[in-house]
């Protein structure tokens, strides 16, 4: 929709690669014998380079593809997001975009990246790869009570992970809940990373444009009876349960470190 680009059709229509995914393994279980892998070459929600991919909502666009395969193929599945090598260039509604896992970095601006800074697609392929994706879990089944949105899980044992894309300009407030949990522990912890406008935002959609702020996921853990859990408009969430050591939690970790030149008059 060359004259309509917007980030909620785009959220919705990221969720059609789903069929075709299904399509995919039907074909290959009717026509190739054995398990074959599968490979997901140059990914991304659009082909035409404007502001909406630039901005947070491509992160959970391309979250959402990625999980999609992901959760279908999880033990043959690899993945490669499309990179455009970090520069910009103008779309047909006349603003400015990448389809890039990086940006060239602004002046002004310095980063542990050198010459580059990370986009919001790359936060994205992080949030489901680095942050939702674990060695040795199964995926298990998962239904969210609002079509606002998507729930993605897979759990080992007792730990489970849970990635949740906002669909909609709305916050969205929901609650994790497991059915095989027949005893609910007060004491029980929940990590929590969040991803969306707070986390990242570019500032125009011409080509001198920046993002600020441009930081990557921002984390919390939940405790007692609390479940509450925000997702932030067109956000990207994922919920890890029993994943870390209660005794030696995880200690942050920078993903990018910036600089920036600020002159007051």
């Amino acid at each position: 929709a060359p004259e309509n680009l917007n980030a909620k059709d785009m959220l919705k229509a990221s969720l059609d690669v789903a069929q075709n995914a299904d399509t995919l393994n039907a074909w290959m279980n009717k026509y190739l014998e054995g398990k074959r892998r599968v490979f997901l070459s140059e990914f991304s929600t659009s082909v035409q380079g404007t502001q909406v991919w630039m901005d947070y909502p491509q992160a959970a666009g391309m979250a959402n593809i990625f999980a999609q395969y992901a959760v279908r193929f999880g033990d043959r599945f690899q993945a490669l997001p499309w990179d455009a090598f970090g520069d910009i260039f103008e779309g047909p509604d006349h603003t400015w975009g990448v389809i890039s896992l990086s940006a060239l970095v602004k002046n002004g601006s310095w980063n542990r990246w050198a010459s580059l800074e990370p986009t919001a697609e790359y936060y994205g392929v992080y949030m489901a790869f680095k942050r939702f994706l674990e060695s040795g879990y199964a995926v298990v089944p998962v239904k969210s009570t609002t079509a606002d949105v998507v729930p993605y899980a897979i759990c080992k044992g007792t730990s489970c992970n849970t990635l949740l894309i906002n669909l909609t300009d709305n916050k969205q407030i929901v609650q994790i809940d497991r059915k095989s949990d027949k005893k609910k522990s007060n004491a029980s912890r929940i990590e929590v990373d969040v991803f969306g406008a707070d986390q990242f935002k570019w500032i125009g959609d011409q080509k001198d444009a920046y993002p600020y702020p441009k930081m990557g996921p921002s984390g919390r853990l939940l405790e007692g009876k609390n479940r509450d859990i925000e997702i932030p408009p067109f956000g990207t969430v994922v919920v890890r349960m029993n994943a870390f050591n209660h005794m030696k939690p995880n200690r942050p970790n920078i993903l990018a470190a910036a600089l920036e030149k600020k002159v007051m008059t």
